[in-house]
């Protein structure tokens, strides 16, 4: 190939590749532009977010909010836990709790001469007495006991119950403890002190002793118990000096849900004479109403025994009908 027709077919490839070149370029240009996508990625998150603002401190102290209260079952009162049966109540008085006690009573001597046992006769008259006690429940198993027996007191004449003598007999404070209970078996000791005879000279007597509980199912009770008393300081006319011992059964029988049915037996007699002794028997009723209030009948005599050479009571018959109230 000659230098001039080498030269000529260099020009043309040149000239080719570079309308080619520019053909690409040019197509390039002129293509359409599509439209964004109405939906788009989230912006990313920056590495290290910037941090929360920092308030700033109160100034002056931080008042401090009281504590809740979280409210607590309530729980049931004394008198929500005091037996309305007679039998399934404790000796005791509940701590907190009182009992209050109006009684009434109605004496009469036996009929016929009245002789003591000397065979010296004298005469005696009935009469009507009304009287009071209070109860204290101190601790679970610790009561108390104010009693006066004849605040009011109307005789059909003197001498009688009414008489000087015999005013405030019984007038004075028991203080009783409950040694063992449980739903079976109870035992408590009582002391007492009161007035054994109210004038000519007053003269006091002390009491001690002991009485359990034993409950039989859930209506049936039998109570015994023994004491002892001495008149404190008798005067020289006054033949009435040793002690005397008592022993009483007593039988509960709980016949419905509010009235319990009872019975008595108290023989008594002088510590040395423990053979020669006189006997009280006693029964009666209750009927309680609530566990706030009841009502208690009862009778009986001071002895149904022949008379004894040391007993100067007047042999007679007694009624009484209290009520009782608790709170």
């Amino acid at each position: 190939m000659t230098p001039r027709l080498h030269l000529a077919f260099v020009a043309w490839i040149t000239l080719v590749f570079g309308f080619g070149l520019a053909s690409a370029r040019a197509a390039e240009d002129a293509s359409p532009i599509l439209a964004p996508s109405p939906i788009e990625a989230p912006p990313e998150e920056p590495a290290n977010p910037p941090p929360a603002p920092i308030h700033p401190r109160p100034v002056g102290p931080v008042p401090v909010l009281p504590p809740v209260a979280v409210p607590r079952a309530s729980q049931p009162s004394a008198l929500d836990r005091w037996p309305i049966e007679y039998v399934l109540r404790p000796q005791t008085l509940p701590e907190g709790m009182s009992e209050l006690g109006v009684r009434s009573s109605a004496f009469r001597p036996q009929s016929g001469p009245l002789t003591t046992a000397a065979g010296v006769p004298y005469t005696f008259n009935a009469y009507f007495a009304l009287g009071a006690w209070l109860r204290l429940g101190v601790t679970e198993r610790f009561d108390l006991e104010f009693s006066a027996p004849r605040i009011l007191c109307l005789e059909e004449a003197a001498p009688s119950g009414c008489s000087d003598i015999n005013r405030y007999n019984g007038t004075g404070v028991t203080a009783t403890y409950g040694v063992l209970r449980s739903r079976t078996l109870q035992l408590k000791l009582f002391g007492n002190v009161s007035i054994a005879r109210s004038a000519r000279p007053l003269t006091w007597a002390w009491e001690l002793g002991a009485r359990t509980k034993i409950l039989f199912g859930q209506s049936v009770a039998l109570e015994m118990g023994i004491d002892f008393n001495r008149r404190i300081d008798p005067g020289a006319s006054q033949t009435d000096i040793s002690a005397r011992g008592s022993f009483v059964v007593e039988l509960n029988v709980q016949a419905t849900h509010h009235l319990n049915l009872f019975a008595d037996f108290n023989p008594y007699a002088p510590v040395d004479r423990l053979g020669e002794p006189a006997l009280e028997p006693f029964g009666g009723a209750s009927w309680t109403f609530d566990s706030q209030s009841e009502i208690v009948a009862s009778a009986g005599a001071y002895n149904v025994l022949s008379r004894r050479s040391w007993d100067n009571n007047v042999p007679e018959t007694f009624y009484v009908l209290s009520l009782v109230f608790w709170f």
